[in-house]
Parts: C-alpha cells; sequence; structure tokens
C-alpha cells in the first residue's frame, strides 16, 4: 500500500546519535535512504544515496512522485537550506515541501539544532508541517516550542541527561535512553 509522506524533525547536535538513527532507518529491508548534508558533515559507506551538492535532479525525482519501495529523504541541517541551495533547487524544494501531502511511497525526515531551527521557523513551508511528531535529543525539552507536548512532567525534565532522548508524536511524549555508537560509520 501507499504511505503518505510524514516529516519527522529531530534536534540535534550528537553526530554519533545522528548516525545510529540513519543506521537504523538504512538497515529496514525494503527502504532507501536518499541523504541530503546540507553542511557536507558526513561520510558513509552504506546503502544510501548521498547528495551534498547537485540536488536538482533528485529533487526532480521526488516531484516526480514515483517510488517502488519507501524512500526516506533525510534533510541534515536543513536550517541551512537558503545558503545550501541554487535558485532552481531552492524552488524545487519549496515546491516539494509545499505539496507534501501528494506524494506517495515518500517520508521526510528533518535534522537540525535549534540554533539553525529558528533561522527557518518564520517560513511558510516550516509553519505548515506537522509539529506534533518528532524527536528530541538531550536536556531543555521543557523550554523548546519546536514539538508541541501537551504536558511535560517535572519528574520527566532532565537538565542534566546527557543520553535521553523524548520522542513526541499526537503532543504526548516518551522518554528513552539513547545508546550512541561511537564505531557509526558517519
Amino acid at each position: 500500500s501507499k504511505r503518505k509522506a510524514f516529516f519527522l524533525l529531530l534536534f540535534i547536535d550528537d553526530t554519533t546519535f545522528m548516525a545510529s538513527i540513519i543506521d537504523l532507518i538504512d538497515s529496514l529491508p525494503d527502504v532507501h535512504i536518499n541523504l541530503y548534508d546540507l553542511m557536507s558533515s558526513v561520510n558513509t559507506d552504506g546503502n544510501l544515496t548521498y547528495y551534498n551538492s547537485g540536488y536538482d535532479e533528485p529533487f526532480k525525482e521526488i516531484l516526480n512522485n514515483y517510488s517502488s519501495k519507501l524512500t526516506v529523504n533525510i534533510f541534515l541541517s536543513i536550517g541551512n537550506y537558503k545558503t545550501s541551495f541554487d535558485e532552481e533547487e531552492l524552488k524545487l524544494f519549496e515546491t516539494i515541501v509545499n505539496s507534501i501531502d501528494k506524494f506517495n511511497n515518500q517520508l521526510f525526515i528533518f535534522i537540525d539544532n535549534t540554533g539553525r531551527i529558528n533561522k527557518i521557523k518564520d517560513e511558510q513551508w516550516y509553519k505548515n508541517i506537522n509539529h506534533n511528531v518528532g524527536m528530541w535529543y538531550g536536556s531543555d525539552v521543557d523550554t523548546q516550542d519546536v514539538i508541541t507536548i501537551n504536558h511535560l512532567h517535572n519528574y520527566d525534565i532532565m537538565d542534566d541527561a546527557k543520553d535521553i532522548v523524548y520522542i513526541i508524536g499526537q503532543n504526548e511524549y516518551r522518554v528513552v535512553k539513547c545508546v550512541g555508537d561511537e564505531r557509526s560509520r558517519y
């Protein structure tokens, strides 16, 4: 069956954790990953397709809306998109994010930290995405305004937690312990 596109926002600075998430997705059968690295910050040797420039052709493929298997499009450092894309790529990207509900078998994951996300919070496409789903890595989940959480319990606010992840879905959250692999390939 066809799967509709959705956004998952990950706000992290920890490359080990980020690499672990990408490795996990890459290990899933019948899933293809397009990794758009807007700051050329990772190296890869996995099964994914890696882009750090020349985004126009893969963006056109997304717009053609054909994928025989689930494709996960991961954008690293999305807060830098305006300086990373040329004029044509920027138009294609904005067309994609403004018509996200029309894509089948395409998922979109945006990864960045809050500092860079704050640079794009006023963009119309960003305002239109689902802020009820995401993942928060580390402390300050109680002061962030990027992912909506209805009620955060005081006992779940861990200011000194290094490896705590908050999984948020439909305004509810779950706290999990994160284990990253320092030997990751990224």
